[in-house]
């Protein structure tokens, strides 16, 4: 799809940036996120999918909660997943 083709190409471009240490994508349909993390050659990736997770982004050192990022959010999930 188009958003696969732009999301791949973004992560591509961000990546190649020596001052890029984390890349995020945060999806608006499910709980979501994707994180690549720059370990020095090297990408790292994770994904989170339950909001009583937290991110740990050590570089900067902060952590983001999963409940945050998706506060305030609606999402038209299936019950079970709520």
């Amino acid at each position: 799809s188009t958003q696969n083709t732009n999301q791949n190409k973004k992560l591509q471009e961000y990546t190649s940036l020596a001052s890029t240490q984390y890349y995020l994508m945060i999806s608006q349909s499910e709980y979501l996120v994707q994180v690549y993390r720059r370990d020095g050659q090297n990408w790292l990736y994770n994904y989170y999918t339950q909001l009583k997770e937290s991110i740990d982004l050590p570089f900067f050192p902060a952590s983001l909660s999963m409940s945050d990022i998706y506060e305030n959010v609606i999402l038209n999930l299936p019950e079970a997943l709520k």
